[in-house]
């Protein structure tokens, strides 16, 4: 059987589309059996097997993904620790790449949530996990509504109370009785390399609303009523507002400044 013409891949760092996980290709193989022609790579992350090996055709093929086309590994021109954003939701993975000016892959995972009223505490664990799961550099978000009434409650749980029926009207009620309906929605950005850490807290005081109002956002928008804009809900706000409340309770200027910096190292 005559060896057939070498194919050629450039070597260096990819990144499968799908897991988002890093591997370096050093180059193609042939197999001798069959003179099927391989691509031979081992993972930039811990991994069982020192070395994997796909068909030629298989490795450089595109695929569809979230109804585009896209390769099924891209290579990554300059090494760099760039984060993946753990999210399944793709607008919310361009909204994030919109406000930071910094485009980032994005990767769906579920995460175990650790019960903790401190939402550092949440987001470090569940930072942690993904890292262990996509073998790169991953940044993570969650959130929290602490009511001036009840202490810190309920914090990083909200997403419980919001998901339970009639749960945004039953977090009105909570408040009920009590002369104070303040409140403060909190979130927080983690990233984690393997080594490096990096927590970024953003904050905004408000007030619980008595009802749902507001035809728009997601969450609890219905229901809080952000500090400086007449009573009204995050729901109820124009589009100009919302994104002035939105970025002032969420640390998007310390993390674009830090991934900034992360950008700038990788190109040098």
């Amino acid at each position: 059987m005559t060896d057939p013409t070498p194919k050629t891949i450039a070597k260096g760092v990819y990144r499968h589309t799908k897991s988002g996980k890093l591997y370096e290709v050093l180059g193609v193989a042939l197999q001798t059996e069959t003179n099927e022609q391989l691509v031979v790579y081992g993972a930039l992350y811990e991994s069982r097997y020192e070395l994997f090996a796909r068909p030629y055709e298989m490795f450089t093929e595109a695929i569809t993904l979230d109804g585009r086309a896209v390769q099924r590994f891209e290579r990554v021109e300059h090494e760099t620790k760039l984060p993946i954003f753990i999210t399944g939701n793709q607008s919310k993975a361009d909204y994030m790449s919109r406000m930071l000016g910094i485009p980032l892959a994005h990767q769906k995972i579920d995460l175990d949530e650790i019960q903790s009223i401190s939402l550092e505490e949440v987001v470090e664990h569940k930072v942690r996990q993904a890292y262990e799961r996509v073998g790169g550099p991953v940044l993570v978000e969650d959130v929290a509504l602490e009511f001036d009434a009840w202490g810190r409650l309920p914090g990083p749980f909200i997403k419980f109370f919001v998901d339970a029926p009639n749960g945004l009207e039953n977090l009105c009620r909570m408040c009920d009785g009590f002369a104070n309906r303040g409140a403060t929605t909190a979130t927080v950005f983690g990233y984690f390399d393997g080594v490096e850490m990096t927590l970024f807290r953003g904050e905004m005081h408000g007030t619980i609303a008595q009802t749902l109002r507001g035809e728009h956002g997601f969450g609890y928008d219905k229901i809080f009523c952000p500090d400086g804009y007449d009573g009204k809900t995050r729901a109820e706000l124009d589009s100009a507002d919302d994104e002035k409340t939105y970025t002032a309770m969420k640390p998007f200027v310390a993390l674009r400044e830090f991934l900034g910096t992360l950008q700038k190292e990788g190109l040098s």
